[in-house]
């Protein structure tokens, strides 16, 4: 082997090792790019995802909206009605009675909403009231004295009248009875229906309480606690009757489900005719408690 073969056999064994180095560097790339492109994918999967999801929201939002502002009913005509009570008092009884009256409208329970609501808005409220309305980017309540009372009580009752009630175009008075008021703030829930229904009425629906104790759930708990738990309640709707003086009125479902004339005082307070047939028609109906 002549001296240049040689030289040319001992660069090329050098070479060796460095071209495997790169090759190893440039696979080691190829890699990197590949994990790379593919996180990209991942982002732009989300991405896509989420535009998805604002496209989603936004057409909810307006649908939402619509319902909100496209009345079938003329709000400014309606008057509000709402029966307070216990559980298996008979109240779904004097629901129906209610809504045998032309332009009644009276729901049934919505598992307390008005209490949630009422929560919502008087933590909103205050928290808006104690910071004022000039709250700095930099202060940790920016924007909360943006939320109005007015505008909100507003919003609140369109929510449930659009949103829950859904009055028909020929309806007078609209309302719905609930066996969830209890609360320590009663005054203050109270005064939240009248601030969002403005001019509402009470109708408060009694029963004996040795038969409430025989039903359902009352029959399950030991009878001192239910009779105890039964006082409260009476007491507090009692209370309320006072709170609202005309705007509330007592019935008791032991007399007029033996006697429908019981029932003549309650249809003068709410200035309707009393129509035996029709509440005789009620009553030979089956309802729920």
């Amino acid at each position: 082997m002549s001296e240049e073969s040689g030289s040319l056999g001992r660069a090329f064994g050098a070479a060796v090792p460095a071209v495997r180095r790169l090759r190893g560097e440039r696979d080691a790339l190829a890699a990197e790019n590949a994990r790379l492109q593919a996180q990209v994918a991942q982002l732009e999967q989300r991405v896509e995802r989420q535009r998805v999801h604002k496209r989603d929201l936004r057409r909810r939002y307006d649908e939402a909206a619509g319902l909100l502002h496209s009345h079938s009913f003329d709000e400014s005509a309606l008057s509000y009605l709402f029966v307070a009570t216990y559980g298996r008092s008979g109240s779904t009884l004097l629901q129906g009675i209610l809504n045998s009256i032309p332009g009644y409208l009276v729901r049934g329970e919505n598992s307390g909403a008005l209490l949630k609501l009422h929560a919502f808005h008087q933590e909103l409220a205050s928290a808006a009231e104690r910071n004022g309305p000039a709250v700095a980017t930099t202060n940790s309540w920016y924007g909360i004295g943006r939320y109005k009372r007015e505008t909100a009580t507003a919003l609140l009752r369109n929510l449930m009248l659009a949103g829950l009630l859904t009055p028909a175009p020929d309806t007078r008075v609209v309302g719905f009875k609930e066996i969830r008021w209890w609360t320590e703030e009663w005054r203050s829930l109270t005064d939240f229906v009248l601030e969002v229904f403005p001019g509402a009425r009470f109708l408060i629906n009694l029963r004996d309480h040795e038969s409430v104790m025989k039903s359902k759930w009352w029959a399950e708990m030991e009878p001192q606690a239910a009779r105890a738990t039964l006082l409260d309640h009476e007491a507090q709707l009692s209370a309320m009757a006072d709170h609202l003086g005309e705007r509330a009125f007592t019935v008791r479902y032991d007399e007029y489900v033996g006697d429908p004339d019981a029932l003549r005082p309650m249809f003068e307070w709410l200035g309707e005719p009393f129509d035996r047939a029709a509440i005789d028609a009620v009553l030979a109906t089956p309802h729920s408690y």
